[in-house]
C-alpha cells in the first residue's frame, strides 16, 4: 500500500465518520456538505473524488457505517450476559447512556435517517433498509444461539421496541419509555 492510498482511505473514512455523526444529530436534510467539509478540514474536490455521487453517495456510506458501529456497540453490550433478557437489557442501558450523555440529542442513527429521508431518497432508503436487515439478522442469530424459538419474529419485536422507545425517549426528553421496555423484557422472553 502506498502512502497516497493510505491517505485516500483516511480522507474517505474521515468524511464518512463525520457525516455519520452529523446525521445522528441533525438528520439527512440538516447535514450539509459544507459543514462536513468545514469540520473535517477536507477540500470539496477531495469529497467529490471519493464520492462522485456527492451528498447521496457519502450519506449512503455514512448510514452503512452507522449501522455497523451501532451493531458493534450492541454486541459489546450483550457480550458475557448470562441470559438473553440481560443481554438485551444491556443494549437498552447503552441506548439510555447515549441519550443521557448527549442531553437527549442522540438518535438511533438509522431510524433518524429512515424517518426523515426514506420517501425522498431511494439511495439512502436502501442503505437504511440494508442496515436494518443486518440488525435483524444479528438479533435473530443471537436469539437463535440462545435457544429462543421463532427468533426472527422475536428479533423484529425487539427492534421495533428499541426504535419506538428511542423515538419516544427523544420526543419526551426522558428515559421512561426505554425503562419500561427494559422492565418488560423478562415477560416476553423465556428464561434462557
Amino acid at each position: 500500500m502506498t502512502m497516497e492510498t493510505a491517505e485516500q482511505i483516511s480522507t474517505r473514512d474521515r468524511l464518512i465518520e463525520k457525516a455519520s455523526k452529523l446525521m445522528e444529530r441533525k438528520g439527512y436534510f440538516g447535514t450539509g456538505i459544507n459543514e462536513i467539509l468545514k469540520e473535517t478540514g477536507i477540500p470539496k474536490g477531495s469529497l467529490y473524488h471519493h464520492f462522485p455521487g456527492g451528498k447521496n453517495e457519502l450519506l449512503k456510506e455514512a448510514v452503512i457505517y452507522s449501522g455497523k458501529r451501532q451493531l458493534r456497540a450492541y454486541s459489546d453490550a450483550m457480550m458475557g450476559k448470562k441470559t438473553v433478557a440481560n443481554g438485551l437489557k444491556a443494549v437498552i442501558d447503552y441506548i439510555i447512556e447515549q441519550f443521557l450523555e448527549t442531553d437527549f440529542q442522540y438518535s438511533c442513527p438509522i431510524g433518524a435517517i429512515a424517518i426523515e429521508s426514506a420517501t425522498e431518497n431511494k439511495v439512502v432508503k436502501d442503505a437504511c433498509q440494508q442496515a436494518y436487515e443486518k440488525m435483524e439478522k444479528s438479533f435473530e442469530a443471537y436469539l437463535n444461539l440462545n435457544g429462543i424459538e421463532d427468533s426472527l419474529s422475536t428479533a423484529r419485536i425487539i427492534i421495533n421496541m428499541i426504535e419506538g422507545g428511542s423515538i419516544l425517549t427523544k420526543a419526551h426528553g426522558n428515559i421512561e419509555h426505554l425503562k419500561v421496555i427494559k422492565d418488560h423484557l423478562n415477560k416476553i422472553l423465556p428464561e434462557s
